[in-house]
């Protein structure tokens, strides 16, 4: 897929839709260079649209740190690290902070393809990375989402009261990553631990579910004290993202196989030298297949999204040789269940 000069081939953020009216896929990309969302039409591959946001002003959007979109002419923006934005159309452009009510919390959001903003009726769920301690509304347990409530006009914490508090910067939690599904669950997938940690937004309840990996032995739970923490996740196996496919009922977790940290001059190596596995698991959370990606340099599994036809995940790996700057690299994996079983 061509991009122009003011694009990347590396993003933070993919969102794919389904126009049902057109019928046609629509790609919707960060841009960090122009502060706003590119649409590509995954049908012809081209730009369809460019919106971008001034920096300045009444409805200014200083930096773009994440979207989400609501329908083909409606999107979310939010400023990077903070909890406000706007709900833009093609017939108006609203502040967040209108439509809840003005609130100052304390939440770092980080949003990526990985960390996307969940929708889920009238709320919507943020990722963010906790603060610490000293944040006056700050809990002794890991904050998992901020929780948008458009129809309370309500912006509030998700955490799991029965969850062991963790160290907030260290803890094993700290690099979670989750998907929604089409049951009104959000599914949290953690670096060192095969469990699932599951919510059921209707209920209001949280319970746990196993789903160990045969390619990995159970992974390291914690990060040791004074280790490197780049060091710790190259020689330790770890689920690296989930997400969820509404057209095939199925999840796709990504796990990261350990390996020797140190290159041949005794430099720490980074993600782009580890191999990365995907975990295909169905609704029930039984895992239906395991595979490995190869080659090692092809892919960088945490830029994947998926559409309506299939998994898409990146080719844009640093090391990857093959592949121009002008243009976007997915390869896409269309799972059937009965084939596959």
């Amino acid at each position: 897929m061509r991009i122009d000069s003011v694009s990347s081939n590396y993003n933070q953020l993919y969102q794919a839709f389904y126009d049902e009216n057109k019928k046609q896929e629509l790609l919707y990309v960060m841009n960090v260079f122009t502060n706003g969302v590119d649409t590509y039409n995954l049908d012809s591959l081209v730009l369809e649209k460019r919106t971008s946001f001034d920096i300045n002003g009444p409805e200014a959007l200083p930096r773009i740190g994440a979207f989400h979109v609501f329908k083909k002419d409606s999107l979310l923006v939010m400023s990077a690290q903070r909890v406000d934005g706007l709900i833009v159309s093609d017939s108006s452009t609203i502040s967040l902070g209108k439509v809840l009510g003005s609130k100052k919390i304390f939440f770092n959001h980080h949003t990526s393809s990985m960390t996307p903003i969940l929708e889920y009726k009238q709320k919507l769920f943020v990722y963010g990375l906790p603060i610490g301690g000293d944040a006056p509304d700050s809990t002794n347990y890991l904050e998992l989402d901020l929780v948008l409530d458009f129809e309370k006009r309500t912006i509030q914490k998700l955490y799991n009261e029965d969850m062991e508090p963790v160290d907030k910067r260290w803890g094993y939690l700290r690099y979670h990553t989750r998907t929604i599904d089409d049951m009104g669950r959000i599914i949290y997938s953690f670096p060192f631990t095969s469990e699932l940690l599951i919510y059921d937004i209707e209920l209001d309840s949280f319970y746990t579910q196993d789903v160990p990996s045969q390619l990995i032995e159970t992974p390291a739970k914690m990060l040791p004290s004074g280790e490197n923490e780049t060091k710790h996740f190259l020689e330790n196996n770890h689920f690296d993202g989930i997400l969820f496919d509404k057209y095939k009922g199925l999840y796709y977790r990504f796990i990261k196989l350990s390996i020797n940290p140190m290159d041949n001059n005794g430099r720490l190596k980074n993600a782009f030298h580890q191999e990365t596995a995907v975990q295909v698991i169905d609704k029930a959370f039984n895992v239906v297949t395991e595979f490995k990606l190869t080659p090692v340099w092809q892919y960088l599994s945490k830029d994947s999204f998926v559409s309506k036809s299939g998994l898409f995940i990146s080719e844009a790996n640093n090391l990857n040789g093959n592949i121009s700057e002008d243009s976007l690299y997915f390869t896409v994996f269309n799972f059937d269940q009965q084939k596959i079983k």
